[in-house]
């Protein structure tokens, strides 16, 4: 009973524990006795202190982490140790299935090129692509993007949806999938501009274009009153009435449409939210 006490002592009280179980068992706190008892461990299990196997064991032991030592030359020979040990291995595993999987995707590097999406990525898309494709087709149809259920919340799901297919085009390719949603990668802020280059498929221009046409149905190049309210209805009928709706869209038009025309036009529309940060309202978690 004894020896269990002791051992719940020092597995509750940590770094503290010999001051404990001197006061818990009613002993006159002594430091050359604290001392003796360190000195004592420190020569009976040194040894240990210099194993990196036995410090990496002790690091990756749940219930013991680093608190057994402060030391930060011996953690890191710990970490180092399970670094060289464990890393390449999973590395190696990992970069297996990754090649596995983009060995299967015709023009893959060109694909990676013109998205900037990287390997990993790809395979994540890949995945995600086959999961939704439930028939094994190699495309997908608008009623397979209803098991995303994000999409399937969303008030213009539809619209979003919509944008993965080409006038006429009934099914999408994983190509055409993955180009899409490079239009949700964080812009490379750092990536020197080329006039020569078309404009990459992540740049801020292109999100706000992605944005724009959700809005302009019948493709005309600009967003009609009745385009307004056709969105507006569809993210906030339940929350306002019809009045106020029109209200709504009536400002917006009135605030963005420099031309007088009573349309906004894409420049009217990109000036307008010049002060928005779209890359945040446009990105998927994990292209972060």
């Amino acid at each position: 009973m004894a020896v269990e006490r002791l051992l719940r002592i020092v597995k509750d009280k940590g770094d503290v524990a010999v001051r404990v179980l001197c006061t818990d068992f009613e002993l006159k706190y002594c430091k050359p006795l604290v001392d003796a008892l360190q000195l004592g461990l420190k020569k009976r299990f040194s040894h240990m202190f210099h194993n990196p196997e036995l410090i990496a064991a002790a690091i990756l032991l749940s219930k013991c982490k680093a608190t057994w030592t402060k030391d930060n030359a011996t953690i890191r020979m710990g970490m180092d140790y399970i670094k060289d040990h464990l890393e390449e291995p999973l590395l190696q595993l990992e970069m297996g299935s990754t090649n596995s999987t983009l060995s299967k995707i015709p023009n893959v590097e060109e694909l990676m090129q013109e998205t900037g999406f990287t390997p990993a990525h790809i395979v994540r898309l890949y995945d995600r692509f086959e999961a939704l494709d439930k028939e094994k087709t190699g495309h997908l149809r608008p009623q397979d993007f209803g098991a995303i259920n994000r999409l399937a919340m969303n008030p213009i799901g539809d619209r979003i949806i919509g944008a993965f297919f080409s006038p006429g085009q009934e099914t999408v390719d994983f190509h055409s999938f993955v180009r899409i949603l490079a239009h949700f990668r964080p812009a490379d802020k750092n990536r020197p501009k080329d006039p020569s280059m078309p404009e990459p498929v992540n740049s801020r221009t292109s999100k706000l274009k992605f944005a724009f046409q959700l809005y302009d149905q019948d493709k005309d190049g600009k967003i009609s009153r009745a385009e307004l309210l056709q969105v507006l209805r569809s993210m906030l009928e339940m929350q306002v009435t019809e009045e106020q709706l029109e209200s709504i869209a009536d400002r917006t038009i009135l605030e963005a449409d420099l031309d007088k025309d009573d349309a906004i036009s894409f420049e009217e529309f990109r000036k307008s939210l010049e002060k928005v940060n779209i890359d945040h309202k446009m990105s998927i978690r994990f292209l972060r």
